[in-house]
């Protein structure tokens, strides 16, 4: 073959290796990236929604503290009241003995010609009214008594009955907030599994981005060393064809009838061989994509459960969402993503809701449900992200 025809195959061949066009995946990535940005916005509000429930069971969970006490207080001045009562049923039976044995001599009927007596043993007129009116006035006096007894037993008795309508009226209201508290669990627990189903959907959306990341990633390398070796194949073989050229150029001037010396050769003009065209620099090797994690951390993580306080952000800690860390490190209240490459199902976005005495640094305690749970945990290495 001729070597100009050669170096022409050459040189095209080279031209369509750099116009080879690589196709292209961003389409489908966009689209998951676009869905697990999707879910990661549900899955705020669903934890913003979260927060606002939390924040009334927290209400109600005072509310019903609250009428709690009243209740209590209501039945002890119950108590009391009723006590107060049966003193002075007792007390009006005994008064009642006293003036009975009193006026026994003032009666009209039996043994009350004694007190008639007494009256008419008075030496004068004054003597007589003033012993008439002392009757009297014991009689009125003892009456009194006994008509105040029955007046404070009927204020007592209507006492009672007011408490006990309050009573009623407490636990009345008590029912209804613990309706409305077990009501606002439902909504709660109802979000909370709806948070736990996005956090799996956006595992399964980022385990698809990953993988979908790392194939492009591939194809891609495959396709620039496929390149690479197209290119250096070229240029071998542009190298060959140069050198057979030269030989050719070589062999031609050696070949050619020699001239009698007293005859003017002509003048052949040799060409310089072409100088062999410079090996083209190695290409740097595509330099690695950054971690799937992105600005992800590396750190610990532990399991905690409920001690039956509130976190140290004034929550109900809740599984698959409360995580305890270092203030210094995750400021209380934000979301974190985290990833537990050995155990996938405790991977999701968690609010910092709480702290620890040996969280720190990068440590993080999520929250679990059980002891067992937590035990069965134990340490695990994991990456975090504050959103």
């Amino acid at each position: 073959m001729n070597p100009k025809k050669m170096m022409t195959y050459l040189l095209l061949a080279c031209l369509s290796l750099t116009s080879f066009s690589v196709p292209a995946y961003a389409e489908s990535t966009r689209e998951i990236k676009e869905k697990e940005q999707q879910v990661k916005d549900e899955s705020e509000q669903i934890d913003s929604m979260i927060t606002n429930v939390m924040a009334s069971i927290n209400k109600k969970y005072e509310a019903i503290a609250e009428i709690e006490k009243n209740i209590a207080s209501s039945e002890s001045r119950i108590d009391e009241t009723q006590k107060e009562i049966g003193v002075t049923k007792a007390t009006i039976v005994k008064r009642k003995e006293v003036v009975a044995e009193r006026l026994k001599g003032l009666q009209l009927k039996g043994a009350s010609r004694e007190g008639i007596q007494t009256i008419l043993e008075a030496e004068n007129l004054s003597d007589f009214l003033s012993r008439t009116y002392a009757v009297t006035v014991m009689q009125s006096a003892e009456s009194e008594k006994i008509a105040s007894l029955f007046a404070e037993q009927e204020r007592l008795t209507t006492l009672e009955t007011e408490l006990e309508t309050t009573q009623k009226e407490l636990k009345t209201q008590q029912a209804s907030v613990k309706t409305e508290q077990q009501a606002l669990d439902s909504e709660m627990a109802g979000l909370e599994e709806k948070l736990v189903e996005n956090n799996t959907v956006l595992k399964d959306l980022t385990d698809r981005r990953i993988a979908q990341e790392s194939k492009e990633r591939r194809e891609r390398e495959a396709q620039e060393k496929a390149k690479r070796e197209q290119q250096e194949k070229a240029r071998k073989e542009k190298e060959v064809a140069e050198k057979a050229a030269q030989t050719a150029n070589t062999e031609s001037a050696t070949t050619a009838p020699s001239q009698p010396e007293t005859s003017e050769a002509p003048q052949t003009e040799t060409k310089p061989a072409p100088a062999p065209a410079p090996t083209p620099a190695p290409e740097k090797p595509a330099a690695p994509e950054q971690n799937q994690s992105g600005n992800m951390l590396s750190g610990q993580a532990t399991a905690y459960i409920a001690t039956g306080n509130k976190t140290a952000t004034g929550t109900v800690p809740a599984p698959h969402r409360t995580i305890a860390v270092d203030p210094s490190v995750i400021p209380l209240g934000s979301l974190v993503q985290i990833e537990v490459p050995s155990n996938p199902a405790y991977s999701g976005v968690y609010r910092a809701e709480d702290t620890g005495g040996v969280v720190k640094g990068h440590i993080i305690d999520i929250f679990v449900g059980s002891q067992g749970e937590a035990v069965n945990f134990g340490r695990r290495s994991i990456l975090f992200k504050v959103l």
